[in-house]
């Protein structure tokens, strides 16, 4: 389950070019709750990678 969320996290960022708060607006989410499962989950996003 934890992969699939992180997949769904890191499309929705790819999608915005990393911007948090567009990308919890697609994953009707608040920026903190994504920034958040971003913690837990360990993800760490740069565009530049």
């Amino acid at each position: 389950m934890k992969a699939f969320e992180k997949e769904i996290i890191l499309e929705a960022l790819s999608r915005t070019n990393g911007n948090k708060s567009a990308a919890a607006r697609i994953l009707n989410i608040t920026e903190r709750h994504l920034r958040s499962r971003l913690d837990i989950l360990g993800i760490v996003y740069n565009k530049d990678l």
